[in-house]
């Protein structure tokens, strides 16, 4: 099953590109978010495939690139591919992991990001369950985590934060590894 989806992201002007590139980042995740949570209660235990696509307008004017989002699922493993083009920032975002039971466990994760007259960034964590260690690597820099408590990539915490919201929950937080720190996610 293919679903379209066709979202528009306004940032209005902002004086710093830091400013700038954060807006979209959070931007992009709150429509990978949309995209995820907008599935019907029939589909709500698995989603074995999802290719959506979404344009990105700025100052009100469409941006060339396209945007998108394909989830593929066998057999409890999960790939998610998150892709944002838009003359500001192009990024990559792919997510291996696999779900028990709305019990997510991530495998790896790597995210690429673009910016104009930027070297590309390349971040990876890799997840070792069996050894309770977490693997981050970005130009140059590696940090091991403990896996002694769940932690979460980017792209899977989604999965998870799905299933407490089909169980009727209105407000969590999620530990993830987000650009080689530890920080908690709140969802409310």
């Amino acid at each position: 099953m293919t679903y379209q989806l066709r979202s528009l992201i306004t940032v209005p002007f902002l004086n710093q590109r830091q400013q700038r590139s954060r807006k979209l980042f959070l931007k992009k995740y709150a429509l990978l978010c949309a995209a995820l949570f907008c599935f019907d209660a029939v589909q709500a235990q698995n989603i074995d495939y999802v290719d959506a696509s979404f344009s990105v307008e700025y100052n009100n004017q469409s941006t060339q690139g396209e945007s998108r989002l394909m989830i593929q699922q066998a057999h409890n493993r999960y790939e998610v591919n998150f892709e944002l083009d838009h003359w500001l920032l192009s990024s990559g975002q792919k997510a291996t992991f696999e779900m028990d039971q709305c019990q997510v466990h991530p495998i790896s994760y790597i995210s690429t990001n673009k910016r104009p007259l930027k070297n590309e960034t390349i971040q990876t964590l890799t997840f070792d369950r069996d050894h309770k260690k977490a693997e981050y690597s970005s130009e140059g820099e590696q940090k091991i985590f403990d896996l002694d408590s769940p932690l979460y990539d980017p792209l899977s915490f989604f999965f998870e934060a799905r299933c407490d919201l089909m169980a009727g929950q209105t407000e969590f937080t999620y530990p993830l590894i987000h650009k080689g720190k530890k920080e908690p996610t709140a969802i409310k």
